[in-house]
């Protein structure tokens, strides 16, 4: 076996290109309503909701993911798996993140699901879940390049020798 662990992480450039992009947003959105001149109260509460509002939240939103994207990773050597990953909840990805150290002798099962993601339009994307006997660990393919690769690595080392 090898000495020195696998780790699969996100793209570092990507995930920083999301940070500055979203920072970009979030403060394109809170400047807004102060650089653009204005007709009236009426002017300003339009603008204030219908472009800095969506601005401050899309930025925000998108600057959490950038950043959850940039820790995230999975290290696995000969003893077992070390992961840093999101708590994904409702089809989401989200804090804290979680930190956790499995032997290949803790994981009981691997499972699958597909499920709806919302970005203007539905589309499936399909989870894992890794099962122990004190916790559940799900893997989603944003925060996972080659999921299926990994989990079918995960699982093969997961049975041991038989």
């Amino acid at each position: 076996m090898q000495n020195r662990p696998v780790v699969v992480r996100p793209s570092r450039w990507a995930s920083g290109l999301m940070v500055l992009l979203s920072l970009g947003v979030l403060l394109t959105g809170i400047a807004f309503p102060f650089v653009v001149r204005h007709q009236g109260t009426g002017d300003l509460l339009l603008a204030i909701l219908f472009i800095s509002l969506p601005g401050v939240m899309g930025g925000s939103l998108a600057f959490l993911q950038g950043w959850l994207r940039f820790r995230t990773f999975l290290a696995f050597d000969q003893d077992g798996l070390s992961m840093v990953i999101p708590t994904i909840r409702g089809g989401g990805c989200f804090f804290p993140l979680r930190k956790c150290r499995l032997r290949w002798g803790d994981l009981n099962r691997i499972t699958a699901i597909e499920c709806l993601y919302s970005v203007g339009i539905l589309f499936p994307v399909r989870q894992y879940t890794l099962h122990t006997a004190y916790a559940r660990y799900t893997l989603a393919p944003a925060f996972c390049p080659r999921l299926e690769k990994v989990v079918r690595t995960i699982a093969e080392r997961g049975r041991g020798p038989d």
